[in-house]
């Protein structure tokens, strides 16, 4: 096969992932503008105002109806060259929980590592408008429980189980033929910069990349969704006990801080303080795990290096100048640059 071939098969692959992201990312942007533009001429008491709402027309709508619609159609008409199946990826895990439970602390440690890191560095450097670097906790504000149950579904169920059958199932499967290892580190950075926010992009990008690592070694994607809502996980319950400190947080005084938080809400300080222990227990263990790994098996990691006789590197650029692939990420770094400049 002559590199012309070569090339316009890598490019195939490309634009098929990158058309399923594009149809995702034209709805989405859609919905958005709809709901701002309802938000911004709707009447006072008017349902459009309201932020629960807000949120249960955005998620439960795009991801209990258009998303799935959307996979139903990629499926049946859109993916008849690679003959992958939906139904597949729910196959029983080929590792072991202990397996699988050491690469879960890998994966969701690096993710708030990097994520901190990353803060702190902004922190540091950028004097802009801090909220585009902020959690959800503005929207929820209001912090009744409603808001609450909502987010909470959201997050810890149709997140974790739409994502996945996106990003892990159907996007790093069709990229698979290019080498697994760089399918996971295209699709991962994908999933990364598909958040938008910059709070996000650089931890969803990490585990993003480990999500499709640990699916190309278990080819279960029960397991990629469990670990998904467990770091979901972590990050709500931090969000959620945080909030209800929110009044004495401007105290200068840290040890009367610490006095109020256990008198007024012992059972939220218990959490944090928990939440806090673990966290650095991650920050610790993932990166100590990863190079005992890498050290352990450096010499292969039995990572599928697909089917072209390319270098990653050159099959990287190949794979990135596919027409619809340039059109995705155009798009994408649109939007963050709007949001930036907002």
């Amino acid at each position: 096969m002559d590199n012309k071939a070569i090339n316009k098969q890598i490019r195939s692959i490309s634009n098929r992932s990158s058309l399923l992201l594009l149809i995702f990312l034209v709805i989405t942007t859609s919905v958005n503008c709809f709901i701002v533009r309802m938000s911004e001429t709707g009447s006072d008491g008017s349902l459009w105002r309201n932020n629960t709402f807000l949120s249960l027309f955005r998620e439960f709508g795009l991801c209990l109806v258009v998303y799935p619609l959307i996979l139903l159609v990629y499926y049946k008409l859109l993916n008849r060259q690679n003959g992958l199946k939906l139904k597949d990826v729910f196959a029983k895990s080929q590792r072991s929980k202990r397996w699988l439970l050491k690469w879960a602390v890998i994966a969701i440690g690096l993710d708030f590592l990097v994520s901190k890191i990353f803060r702190l560095a902004v922190g540091r450097l950028y004097t802009g408008n801090k909220d585009l670097f902020s959690s959800g906790e503005k929207v929820y504000s209001s912090n009744t429980l409603l808001a609450w149950i909502v987010y909470a579904v959201s997050l810890l169920i149709i997140a974790p189980v739409f994502e996945e059958l996106f990003f892990r199932a159907t996007v790093f499967r069709n990229n698979e033929p290019v080498g697994q290892m760089l399918a996971a580190v295209i699709t991962g950075v994908t999933f990364g910069i598909w958040h938008i926010n910059l709070n996000q992009i650089t931890g969803a990008a990490v585990i993003g990349v480990f999500l499709c690592l640990i699916f190309a070694k278990t080819r279960s994607i029960k397991d990629v969704m469990l670990i998904h809502g467990v770091t979901n996980l972590i990050v709500f319950l931090f969000e959620f006990t945080r909030l209800q400190f929110r009044d004495m947080s401007s105290s200068s005084d840290k040890m009367f801080m610490v006095h109020a938080m256990f008198h007024k809400h012992p059972v939220f300080s218990s959490v944090l303080s928990l939440l806090q222990i673990l966290l650095c227990f991650l920050f610790i263990a993932s990166p100590i795990l990863l190079i005992i790994e890498i050290i352990k098996k450096r010499k292969d990691f039995g990572i599928n290096k697909g089917e072209f006789p390319y270098s990653a590197a050159k099959k990287a650029v190949v794979y990135l100048t596919a027409p619809l692939t340039i059109i995705m990420y155009a798009a994408i770094i649109a939007l963050i640059a709007i949001r930036i400049l907002k």
